[in-house]
């Protein structure tokens, strides 16, 4: 067949403009060498790396890129969150709920980053309203059920935190009636410092229905039998610890030493001593507790030598030193006063609170069955 040449032209101009045209889009859809180099993936890299001002710089670029990529808003206004700009951070995030999101998993995503900012900002109701959102979606997530433990624990509505606990406890079957108990526990020691001791007396109660050896229950519920003049009771409660619990049983001497007292049988409390001693004979706060007793008794003799023994087991113990410092000195004995003062000085570090969150690093004085910083449960060490 014959061609004409103007025909032939025409055909080979629109052949190179066809395959200039795939040329460019194949460039464009094609990955670049070496993998794929969007604002997305860098943020994500800058997000595993630790450089959080970068990741949120990648991102709004990758937004502009793509204003369908949900998930760079939802991580964009999360780390706004996390530096402190909770208004920029609601902005980005409740933008997303008016838009039509199929993918269950990112809209489950989306509230509970909406339900962390309300928290945030105190705006409590709002928080609970995104975890219901959550919940009604999918029942085995356990993020909402936390969520309003949380806030029904900030607004101290401690039987709403109860329940929530029992559901989450249902799902996740982790920590068992034991917790739950603690829980319970929680609850009525708030009541109690806040001068409500009838109310916390029935969480307590609760407490040890769920678990008969739940050491919080044990020692507050005594506090209040102590003060209603129930001294019987009060002192039954607190030798349950000591039997039960003899490392921590420290924690009641002070209180046994004043219940027997006012029954006036203060020599009661040798024999609880010498109970956790038989079990724990290295135990040197009880030996501590024990020299501080024959102190008072005006045998301070028997004082030292026990606060010796203490210091053979735990030669870096502050409290017993401490205390061997003062008998000595109270004995008229100073260069071996100075003598231990001088060991004292060797070990002392400037904090010597007894117990550590082994979470968060948290100090405290006295025992903690939760961490105020962190509100982890029995972490104290």
């Amino acid at each position: 067949m014959r061609i004409d040449v103007p025909a032939a032209l025409v055909l080979l101009a629109l052949g190179t403009a066809a395959y200039l045209v795939w040329r460019v889009r194949r460039k464009k859809t094609a990955p670049p060498a070496g993998g794929d180099h969007s604002a997305y993936t860098q943020a994500l890299n800058c997000l595993l790396e630790g450089g959080e001002e970068e990741a949120i710089r990648k991102l709004r670029e990758a937004v502009r890129e793509d204003t369908q990529n949900i998930d760079a808003y939802i991580r964009l206004g999360d780390l706004l969150r996390q530096r402190g700009e909770l208004e920029n951070a609601l902005r980005v995030h409740r933008g997303l709920t008016v838009r039509s999101i199929s993918d269950q998993t990112v809209l489950e995503s989306l509230y509970r980053s909406l339900a962390e900012d309300y928290l945030a900002c105190g705006k409590y109701q709002e928080a609970i309203a995104c975890a219901k959102k959550i919940r009604a979606m999918n029942k085995r997530n356990a993020f909402p059920l936390r969520l309003m433990v949380r806030v029904y624990e900030i607004q101290r509505e401690w039987d709403k935190a109860y329940e929530m606990e029992e559901e989450l406890e249902k799902l996740e079957r982790k920590r068992g009636r034991p917790f739950l108990a603690l829980h319970k526990s929680h609850s009525g020691y708030d009541l109690l410092k806040r001068g409500k001791p009838r109310e916390a007396e029935r969480y307590f109660k609760d407490a040890l229905r769920l678990d008969s050896e739940c050491v919080p229950a044990l020692l507050y519920l005594g506090d209040i039998y102590f003060q209603d003049g129930n001294l019987r009771r009060a002192i039954s409660l607190w030798e349950l610890i000591v039997t039960r619990f003899p490392k921590i049983a420290h924690i009641v001497f002070e209180r046994l030493e004043k219940a027997y007292f006012e029954r006036g049988n203060l020599g009661d409390i040798v024999a609880v001593y010498e109970a956790v001693l038989r079990d724990s004979p290295k135990n040197v706060r009880t030996l501590v507790e024990l020299a501080c007793l024959h102190q008072k008794k005006g045998d301070l003799r028997e004082a030292v030598r026990v606060l010796r023994e203490a210091l053979e087991y735990d030669p870096s113990s502050t409290l017993a030193r401490q205390h061997l410092i003062g008998f000595l000195h109270e004995m008229g004995q100073t260069e071996q006063a100075i003598d231990e003062t001088k060991k004292l000085l060797e070990v002392i570090s400037p904090r010597t609170e007894d117990f550590v969150c082994s979470e968060c690093g948290y100090r405290s004085s006295d025992v903690l069955w939760r961490c105020p910083k962190c509100q982890e449960w029995e972490t104290f060490i």
